[in-house]
């Protein structure tokens, strides 16, 4: 494992300094985060990789109920095979205040077959619009 000690966010986010040990990180994020309070240092854990990691094609299939219904699309993963199968439940507060008020609730499957992920994506579907349904 190695330690980075960080600094922003987004477009801000820089890589401070790395460590090979956590108690050094924190010190020295401490001492930062000292400093004033405009700055604020973080310490991030990372594995430490020898070889590159390999990559797969990983599908993902969403459905939301104000909205598209059916989307595909895919990304490169490192940790595919941990993400296979995986199904979120998206609910609105994880949006806007609009997403809220319309009641967005949908779902988003991970899977390395597309087919299989629009299958679990589909049964979730069903599944929640029984139970609005009072079935």
């Amino acid at each position: 494992m190695i330690w980075l000690v960080t600094q922003g966010d987004y477009s801000d986010y820089r890589i401070v300094h790395a460590f090979s040990n956590e108690d050094a990180a924190t010190q020295h994020a401490k001492q930062w985060n000292a400093t004033g309070p405009s700055d604020h240092f973080r310490v991030e854990a990372h594995e430490l990789l020898t070889e590159p990691p390999e990559l797969s094609m990983i599908y993902y299939a969403s459905w939301e109920n104000h909205g598209h219904d059916k989307v595909w699309s895919a990304s490169w993963f490192r940790e595919a095979a941990e993400l296979e199968g995986r199904l979120d439940r998206l609910e609105a507060r994880q949006y806007n205040d609009d997403a809220v008020r319309r009641g967005l609730v949908g779902f988003l499957c991970y899977s390395l077959d597309p087919e299989k992920a629009m299958k679990i994506v589909s049964d979730a579907r069903a599944k929640h619009l029984a139970q609005e349904a009072g079935l």
